[in-house]
């Protein structure tokens, strides 16, 4: 079954909650990951009465949640091999980078894609980093897992 994949982050809460949707449009599955702190009452009614149960209502709940939270759509492909292309590293060790790869659940391969594309590349794009050299591939992951991004 083809699904389609959002992470919901809170400003001021940590963790992530990821959510799942068939291809029909309705809400398939629901998870907090990394969650170091619990939703107090008023925080759990809020989500229940607003959370997109459907795909089209999306849209909708991102104007609603404004700046108090994100919703993100994550690649429809977590595996090594779209990573690997994404990361157009042609000198590192494929192999190592992929058996490294292998060790991680499926929340640190969503959080090494999530900080590839919205940390890692805009840190790189900045005009003083110009001249900086991208990590190998194996760097890069052994880089997030040591400062523990992921």
């Amino acid at each position: 079954m083809e699904t389609k994949s959002f992470t919901l982050t809170f400003k001021n809460v940590p963790g992530k909650l990821v959510f799942k949707y068939t291809q029909r449009g309705a809400l398939w599955f629901l998870s907090w990951y990394e969650c170091q702190a619990e939703l107090n009452d008023e925080q759990c009614e809020w989500l229940s009465e607003r959370f997109p149960t459907k795909l089209e209502h999306i849209d909708m709940v991102k104007n609603m949640l404004g700046n108090k939270a994100v919703i993100t759509e994550l690649p429809a492909d977590l595996s090594f091999e779209t990573f690997y292309k994404k990361y157009n590293d042609k000198l590192g060790k494929k192999k190592v980078a992929a058996a490294f790869w292998e060790t991680l659940n499926e929340s640190q391969r969503i959080a090494v894609h999530e900080h590839h594309d919205k940390e890692y590349l805009p840190y790189l794009a900045q005009p003083q980093n110009r001249f900086m050299a991208k990590k190998h591939i194996n760097t890069y992951l052994n880089w997030l897992k040591d400062s523990e991004e992921i």
